[in-house]
């Protein structure tokens, strides 16, 4: 969830540029970085979109795992022990959401903070399973409700995409970059699209997108971005425009 402390400004007002460009490069890393030897299995054996790549972009993809870890560390709360299965799955949600951009790291938040489980804020006053808090600039997961979106791979269901993806969506707003200027021009897209009447029926009717998604545009697209890395097929028979607009708001 977006913290309730947090009302931004609409999408709707940011200001386009009128060329859109791309990076020339996505993927430039001197010197690589590497992971343990316990990390990088946790990669080979648990991270579906890692064994899809290839040897040389699985090498891209374990420097950016091993990066996210260095800029962004992760704060165990209640006495939970810090596994190198947790750091390397947490990172390998932000890195697969991120793969395609240049830029993969963020400017809001710092850390990430990991309970055991369902946790209380002394912000919000509730209990949650995961929170995006740009103004403490943190982020936080129940590790139980973490795992149990990689679990099953095809519920649509998944706290660390789900997280990630309002994270992301903050810092394309702060970003004046070729990444960011397409994320915000195809978001705008996606949002136009929404307010049709007629296809925001037929998109309710179909049932595919929890009722969760239409509570604001920030839930909207998180749980999209749920969508597109989990039954991406299914997702794109039904909503191709959708799922084109959320490919090249990602550059996947």
């Amino acid at each position: 969830m977006l913290s309730a402390l947090y009302v931004g400004r609409s999408l709707l007002h940011s200001s386009f540029a009128t060329v859109i460009t791309h990076p020339k490069y996505t993927h430039f890393y001197f010197p690589l970085k590497k992971l343990a030897a316990s990390e990088k299995r946790v990669l080979e054996t648990e991270v579906d979109y890692y064994k899809r790549l290839s040897v040389k972009h699985k090498k891209y993809y374990e420097h950016r795992v091993a990066k996210f870890l260095q800029t962004h560390p992760i704060v165990p709360r209640e006495s939970i022990e810090l596994t190198p299965q947790m750091r390397v799955l947490i990172a390998s949600s932000s890195v697969s959401l991120t793969f395609g951009l240049k830029r993969y790291t963020y400017r809001s938040f710092n850390t990430i903070l990991l309970y055991p489980n369902t946790y209380y804020s002394t912000i919000t006053k509730e209990y949650h399973k995961g929170e995006f808090n740009p103004k403490n600039k943190v982020l936080v997961f129940s590790w139980e409700h973490f795992l149990e979106g990689k679990k099953n791979p095809t519920d649509n269901i998944n706290l660390g995409l789900h997280e990630f993806a309002h994270a992301l969506h903050f810092d394309m707003k702060l970003k004046s970059h070729p990444n960011s200027i397409q994320f915000r021009k195809h978001f705008l897209k996606l949002l136009l699209e929404l307010r049709n009447p007629a296809k925001r029926e037929k998109i309710l009717a179909t049932g595919y997108f929890r009722e969760y998604a239409f509570k604001n545009k920030y839930e909207f697209l998180a749980v999209l971005v749920e969508h597109y890395f989990e039954t991406p097929e299914v997702f794109k028979q039904h909503f191709p425009v959708f799922f084109e607009k959320l490919r090249k708001m990602l550059n996947q």
